[in-house]
């Protein structure tokens, strides 16, 4: 980017004991005195999410304009860069955020940060220059896994920041096909469910990538997956298994349908096609009629009702939702999507596969009268009732 000597060289402009940091419009104002002199500085950072590349411009208190935004970031991001960061973000916003989580998340989380070599202070669980320094030096350091940056600057973004950095993305396995005995299509009571050396998809539901096999028997493999969820795949044979769920206790019988081919290479074409979607299904909830309720009429679907969905270790709810016997209403985003199909998994009633008319798949496992966990879009979310 600029380098140590360059940065401090521009700092040195606004830098000393009166130095503050104030928004104006879309830029930030860096005032103080430096070099016997007090001067007012314009400065301004974008992050384009696309390229990590990071601008920086300061505008020159003694010439006609600003001056052109300079530097790439090639490598990691330099600390005194991240330092810079972290005094623009609104430190009011970042401190709510980070006091929003319980003791013990603000520890395990400046834990965190010190580990990555992001935070040199004490692990108190207090929120100070040191933590919001951190937080912002690890949410660019981590934008690569996570895909997105969020804005610091509204407590939204902040909220978002903190939770998911609580959250380490664990990286997927590199394993070649044929490492492990569960390689293959099974048929787990009724629910097809493909395994290969890297990814389980339990009908046409999005895939889930593994990062950890543990050999917990020779008949018997406990999977992680990269956003923490857990199965266990037990008595192993050629023809059989059983799909075992530790947080659920539900059990399924598996018996072999076919071997399975290898991974294939994905393409950025893959990739993108994976996130493309139609709309065509998606209506607002202002054109869309409910059936009158029919007195003592029992439910289609023991999952309709509304629900309060939110991340685990979240406090707040991510969202709200309303599942009724052919749609789901999302609140937050003011739409309505049909389903296109639903699908018991087991035979217990407590897992269901359902796919939307837009093309989407979810996933409810661990269903109660109380509460469920929703797999979708790559989330595993708590939803109580």
């Amino acid at each position: 980017m600029l380098g140590e000597d360059k940065f401090e060289l521009a700092r040195g402009y606004f830098s000393g004991p009166t130095q503050k940091f104030e928004k104006e419009g879309a830029w930030w104002i860096a005032t103080g005195c430096g070099r016997g002199v007090c001067n007012k500085v314009r400065v301004v950072a974008a992050v384009n999410a696309e390229t990590d590349e990071v601008l920086l411009a300061f505008a020159n208190p003694y010439g006609k304009g600003p001056l052109p935004p300079t530097g790439k970031v090639s490598s990691r991001v330099p600390p005194s860069f991240s330092r810079f960061l972290a005094e623009s973000a609104q430190s009011s916003v970042l401190k709510s955020a980070f006091n929003g989580l319980n003791v013990d998340q603000r520890l395990n989380l400046q834990r965190r940060m010190k580990e990555l070599g992001h935070y040199r202070s004490a692990i108190d669980g207090l929120f100070g220059r040191g933590t919001a320094t951190g937080l912002v030096a690890m949410a660019i350091s981590t934008a690569p896994e996570y895909g997105v940056l969020p804005n610091m600057q509204n407590l939204d973004g902040a909220k978002d920041l903190v939770r998911r950095l609580l959250h380490p993305v664990i990286p997927p396995l590199d394993a070649a096909p044929g490492s492990f005995p569960f390689e293959g299509e099974w048929d787990c009571d009724g629910s097809s469910v493909t395994l290969t050396s890297r990814r389980y998809t339990l009908g046409r539901q999005g895939d889930l990538k593994i990062a950890e096999v543990v050999e917990l028997a020779t008949d018997i493999r406990g999977v992680t997956f990269t956003n923490g969820y857990q199965l266990a795949f037990l008595n192993i044979t050629d023809h059989s298994m059983t799909w075992y769920s530790p947080a659920s206790t539900d059990s399924f019988e598996c018996h072999r349908v076919s071997g399975v081919e290898p991974d294939p290479i994905e393409s950025a074409e893959d990739v993108a096609d994976e996130k493309k979607y139609a709309t065509d299904s998606i209506v607002d909830k202002k054109d869309v009629l409910d059936p009158a309720p029919v007195a003592g009429a029992s439910l289609r679907y023991p999952f309709q009702g509304e629900w309060s969905c939110k991340e685990d270790g979240a406090t707040d709810p991510l969202t709200k939702l309303t599942l009724t016997e052919n749609r789901v209403d999302v609140a937050f985003m003011g739409i309505s999507i049909e389903y296109r199909e639903v699908t018991p998994i087991g035979r217990n009633g407590t897992a269901f596969s359902v796919a939307l008319k837009d093309g989407q798949m979810g996933g409810i496992y661990e269903l109660d009268d109380k509460s469920f966990l929703l797999y979708f879009s790559g989330l595993f979310l708590i939803c109580e009732r």
